[in-house]
């Protein structure tokens, strides 16, 4: 940072600025599953208002989050798989693992993976729950930036609105390093790994 310019050192500068507290692990309250609900129902995302369609949806009402530095660079990326290597021999299932680290700017970054939990009876699904993977920088930016996300994914907010808050939530993850390998096709973080790009409206 210290070699950019004026306007990359300001930008810089937000995120030093973002120090809120950081929610290691967090149960959706009514309201905020409800809000949820009603606006993906408001953009069209679900076509059928079904109990069963609501549940599919709702795949983050209990959510972990762990924090991998990444010094050496690759371990992040090494603490990831591992975990969730551990996590499926212990009979856990590992439905989605959504790749948001950019190859270039958007406004959000990180590993968000969707896991459902054993069971005993082999007639019955576990659980589903999200679990988060972030460096220090990245979680700390997540955090400083989610009041703005969640008027930017609101269904009542207009275009031009919309892009503002994507501009200004992108400006601080610009200068957040991404991990080395994360985004390594080659070498994925898990075989259900999809890589998300989220593109400015």
């Amino acid at each position: 940072w210290a070699e950019g310019d004026g306007e990359e050192l300001a930008d810089a500068a937000i995120i030093q600025s973002l120090r809120p507290p950081l929610p290691l692990n967090c149960i959706k309250t009514w309201r905020s599953c409800l809000h949820k609900i009603l606006t993906e129902a408001l953009l069209g995302q679900m076509p059928e208002f079904t109990a069963e369609t609501v549940e599919n949806r709702l795949k983050d009402v209990l959510r972990f989050t762990l924090i991998f530095h990444d010094d050496p660079p690759g371990l992040h990326v090494t603490n990831v798989k591992a975990t969730l290597s551990d996590l499926e021999a212990q009979g856990y299932v590992i439905e989605q693992v959504k790749n948001y680290w950019p190859r270039h700017g958007d406004n959000y970054c990180g590993v968000n993976c969707v896991i459902r939990m054993p069971t005993v009876n082999s007639d019955e699904q576990g659980y589903r729950w999200e679990l988060q993977f972030h460096t220090p920088l990245s979680a700390r930016t997540n955090a400083g930036t989610h009041a703005l996300f969640e008027e930017y994914r609101s269904a009542i907010v207009n275009v031009q609105r919309k892009r503002e808050l994507f501009d200004k939530i992108s400006t601080p993850w610009r200068h957040v390093p991404v991990p080395r390998g994360v985004l390594d096709r080659r070498y994925k973080l898990h075989p259900s790994m999809r890589t998300i790009r989220l593109n400015r409206p």
